[in-house]
């Protein structure tokens, strides 16, 4: 009887042993994914004029993407990097000028260097007057 229960205990053992191999495989999978190449489209409305971004990248957020390809600057703050220049067009404080971040036309409430970014996001920049 006593050799069954160890066949047992054993068999267990293997059993258990496997499903933690298999999930460090697992885990490992899981976080070689944040490095992936994701895509994502940005948009600049200035007024009528609109240009689209569509930028490749492995960064993990609006900012690390649009710093990419020297989108965006601006000052660094309390809350965040505060953004006052976008491809190229700084805002004028003299007529209240600001840019509003919004992510499929939605707003987004974050400062850009905390908007994580997926696959196929779409981002817009809209310059906007008054506060």
């Amino acid at each position: 009887m006593n050799n069954k229960k160890n066949a047992a205990g054993i068999f267990i053992l293997c059993i258990a042993t496997i499903i933690c191999i298999a999930f460090g495989f697992y885990a490992k999978d899981t976080v070689s994914t944040n490095n992936e190449i994701k895509t994502i489209e940005i948009s600049v409305v200035n007024g009528e004029d609109i240009k689209v971004f569509e930028i490749s990248t492995s960064g993990k957020t609006l900012l690390d993407a649009a710093n990419e390809i020297n989108l965006v600057a601006g000052e660094k703050g309390s809350y965040g990097l505060f953004v006052k220049t976008v491809n190229g067009y700084t805002v004028n404080d003299d007529k209240q000028e600001w840019w509003c971040i919004t992510k499929s036309m939605e707003t987004v409430f974050e400062g850009i260097e905390n908007i994580k970014i997926n696959d196929g996001d779409k981002y817009e920049i809209t310059l906007k007057t008054g506060y």
